[in-house]
């Protein structure tokens, strides 16, 4: 299991368990081993019936209750008891560094303001982010002191507002809420509105709402401490004398100590607000923006319970925050916060989380409100995904399997640029060429920066495109007679049509696959070009958490299913890999640990996994999710995430294109920004992918040998988390007898079209023996022939490549050694 933490990303270079496809191809068998010769009989009779039909259900692999149960009570059974508000050492060091930048700048400042930490670094924040174009506050800028305002202008301070994207999202997100609430309560006709901002700060929203305010009437409450309410009333009255109007409602500041909700003997917060003229009559919206992290857990429960959603504060009340949730929600999940709001009648209208739910952005209405039909009219999708990448796709194809019209990556963008060794070509560049399940392609570039996916054979004679270059012009020029391609394949280096407009006979086209590139990502459809749907690709949660990401390629010799079966699987990186990493060592994945390991299955609204925790944690720490027809995400609740898009290029020919996502604050922020930091991060995190693979490449090489060659059951007896890999399997099953057979490219038709053939049932090849060399392929003088693209030189199928990985990781063996880091398997010397 692999625990998601900023070290995480490391530990994730999980093992792609490689082996080797059937001869023949056939349905995966899942056949469990019994002593009852009536039911070996059936099973033989119906394994000859039909070559394709569903495996029998495994039925301890499937339920696997007992296990469920372990993790349920075990949750059940860890209890936090509240506690206090507190901050790490490094937030105490930054207070107190910007309150001693805070006094200098507010040095002589007339506005009173006496808080010179949280809330005026967020004003300043604000100000600079406005400047750099990240976020729109003219308002910031006016209400900082006139003497040093204007240091938040200063173009050597520009590059820090990436620091603040925290900021930036959570006011985008709040006032997008608040802008769906006015208009709800107007078209609603539901009364006049109010706004309760919660410990707010040093905030602009009152000043930048104040027009609309006044033309509906509104009104605005702010509860915060004592000295920040008189700051922000000084504040307001200087910002309305020099660029507001009078005309403008003042809020209402009202002193209070959020904390002092968890006191019986002092007032409610809503019998504060109402003696503010707070009424439980009116429509009413409760702001909550990054103030519950310095809240104590049992006031904190008391002001959801008794204020922001209490039956009695408001009939049509709606809630939006950008806050920590702790100790009431402390998972980041989605279906967890709706039930979390729908215990009180409200309808969770948009949610995501970050940090592993130190912070939810979360927008709910209560549902037999006023103005609840208006707030859902264009309500945003609330799909349930446990992990911060969605895919309508992997959904439908859920629903019904099937290997054809789906997207699958099949390159990293920057793989589309010019590589080492093409840098002195006169003719250009070679373009990135590959397979889709065994059908030749070819990627590249146009002059106007378009991909283009096309079949790997010319028009004029089928020469392969992937022995020509591109040129500066953009265009993919076949290596044989010169014939160029440009945009969509179309031939470019002579005029196609005559001059009565009628096509030419040598006009042609590279047959064209859909295409589409998705942060960084190539995708390719695989199906009718015309019925390509974008609205099926991989797309992040709105406002997931930003992160940094490190991409691994890795390749290997045996199908792609047993690599999505082995990174479905979390057992094995505890007894396998047994802390061969240093990450995965500090995680606690070693095998004296394997029966602390409690798994639950969930099925979200993109596909099946696990959840995962070790005995007596607090909260789930590990996720695994199959992302029909080849993702396999791992994640868990720090905000780390990886992906696995296992490309079937062959049928015994697989790469890996791994993307880990590493959560993105500060200090990795500030790290990668140094010179060199980002190469050696990559080559570090590509180094431990490659030892994880090559770990699980001997053991998968060994596995589908028995299998495919020798005929064992894949699942003789299940074990802890089979249930997974039966789920994987059965839609495997469905999806082959859905297309008829095997999904691997046979031939093409033979006419101009190009129009390509799968194997069904016969024999898939993988035509490595056409190459002279499995690496070099068929040697040439001045261009090489690959049969089958793209060569295989990442570890762990060829340990060598990788830049050089053995004789990286040998250094880095060194290294631990004398550091006196435990180390694991060396492939080299141990």
């Amino acid at each position: 299991m692999r625990a998601a933490g900023v070290l995480v990303f490391a530990a994730a270079a999980r093992a792609w368990a490689p082996a080797r496809p059937a001869p023949r191809p056939r349905a995966v068998s899942l056949n469990v081993a019994t002593e009852d010769p009536a039911t070996v009989a059936d099973e033989a009779r119906v394994t000859k019936k039909s070559s394709l039909r569903a495996a029998p259900v495994l039925t301890d692999a499937r339920d696997m209750v007992q296990v469920f149960e372990d993790f349920e009570a075990d949750e059940a059974s860890v209890v936090q008891d509240d506690g206090e508000a507190s901050q790490s050492p490094l937030g105490y060091a930054t207070d107190a560094v910007t309150g001693a930048l805070f006094d200098l700048l507010h040095f002589g400042d007339a506005s009173g303001i006496e808080d010179s930490s949280k809330n005026l670094r967020v004003l300043w924040a604000r100000a600079l982010l406005d400047d750099a174009g990240e976020l729109e506050d003219k308002v910031a800028h006016n209400l900082l002191p006139k003497l040093t305002r204007d240091v938040a202008k200063w173009d050597a301070l520009k590059p820090a507002a990436r620091f603040a994207e925290f900021v930036t999202s959570r006011t985008k997100f709040i006032d997008a809420a608040v802008d769906k609430f006015l208009a709800a309560v107007e078209n609603s006709g539901a009364g006049k509105p109010q706004i309760v901002l919660l410990g707010a700060g040093f905030d602009t929203r009152a000043m930048r709402y104040a027009e609309r305010i006044r033309d509906i009437d509104g009104d605005i409450y702010e509860l915060d401490l004592p000295h920040v309410c008189k700051g922000k009333s000084g504040l307001w009255d200087t910002w309305v004398a020099e660029h507001g109007s009078s005309s403008y409602k003042k809020p209402s500041y009202i002193p209070y100590d959020l904390n002092d909700a968890g006191d019986p003997d002092k007032a409610t917060p809503l019998d504060i607000l109402t003696s503010a003229g707070f009424s439980k009559e009116r429509p009413t919206l409760f702001c909550s923006e990054a103030v519950l992290f310095y809240v104590d857990d049992l006031p904190k429960r008391r002001l959801f319970q008794d204020l922001l959603l209490a039956s009695t504060t408001s009939p049509d009340s709606a809630v939006v925050l950008t806050d920590n949730l702790k100790p009431l929600l402390p998972s980041p999940f989605t279906h967890e916060a709706r039930a979390f709001f729908e215990d009180s009648n409200f309808d969770l209208l948009k949610h995501s989380a970050r940090w592993g739910g130190a912070v939810h952005y979360a927008f709910a209405a209560r549902r037999d409100s006023q103005i609840y039909d208006q707030l859902v009219v264009d309500r945003q999708d609330t799909t349930v995904s446990y992990l911060p990448i969605l895919s309508h796709g992997a959904a439908a194809l859920q629903k019904k399997p099937t290997f054809e019209n789906a997207w699958y990556a099949v390159a990293f963008s920057k793989q589309l640029e010019r590589q080492d060794g093409d840098d002195f070509d006169e003719l250009g560049y070679t373009p990135y060429a590959t397979r889709l399940f065994g059908e030749p392609m070819v990627i590249y570039r146009d002059a106007t920066g378009q991909i283009n996916a096309v079949a790997d054979a010319c028009p004029h004679r089928s020469a392969p495109m992937s022995m020509g270059r591109v040129g500066d012009d953009g265009n993919l020029r076949c290596f044989y007679h010169g014939w160029a391609f440009g945009k969509d394949g179309v031939r470019a280096d002579v005029d196609q049509f005559k001059p009565d407009g009628t096509l030419k006979k040598n006009a042609c086209s590279l047959k064209q696959f859909a295409a589409e590139e998705v942060d960084g990502i190539v995708y390719v459809w695989r199906g009718p070009l015309l019925e390509a749907d974008a609205g099926k690709l991989p797309q992040k949660v709105p406002d997931a958490t930003p992160t940094y990401p490190v991409d691994t390629i890795l390749d290997y010799k045996v199908g792609f299913e047993y690599i999505v079966e082995n990174n479905l699987d979390s057992v094995h990186l505890f007894h396998l890999h047994d802390g061969s990493i240093p990450p995965i060592a500090a995680l606690g994945m070693r095998r004296s640990n394997t029966d602390n390991l409690l798994m639950k299955a969930f099925n979200d609204d993109v596909g099946p996994g696990h959840v995962g925790k070790l005995r007596g944690a607090l909260k789930p720490n590990k996720l695994v999710r199959f992302d029909a027809p080849n993702i396999v995400r791992h994640g868990g609740v720090s905000g780390f995430h990886e992906e696995f898009h296992i490309v079937p290029i062959a049928p015994k020919r697989t790469r890996v294109l791994l993307r880990q996502h590493l959560p993105k604050g500060p200090i990795l922020t500030t790290v990668t920004g140094f010179p060199g930091v980002p190469k050696f991060l990559e080559v570090l995190v590509n180094n431990w992918n490659y030892h994880i693979g090559l770990e699980d490449y001997s053991v998968m090489q060994g596995q589908a040998h028995m299998i495919d060659d020798l005929g064992a059951p894949r699942i003789n007896k299940a074990g802890k988390g089979d249930d997974l890999i039966f789920k994987f399997y059965n839609w495997y099953n469905k999806a082959l007898e859905n297309d008829g057979g095997q999904p691997y490219f046979a031939r093409w038709t033979g006419d101009n079209e190009y129009n390509r053939v799968i194997v069904g049932d016969g024999t898939a090849r993988d035509w490595s023996d056409i190459d002279d060399d499995e690496l070099r392929g068929t040697v040439g003088i001045k261009e090489d022939f690959h049969a089958v693209h793209p060569v295989a030189n990442y570890p762990p199928a060829n340990p060598d490549g990788g830049g050089g990985y053995l004789k990286k990781w040998n250094a880095q063996v060194a290294l631990f050694r004398a550091l006196g880091i435990p180390l694991g398997f060396n492939p080299k010397d141990e």
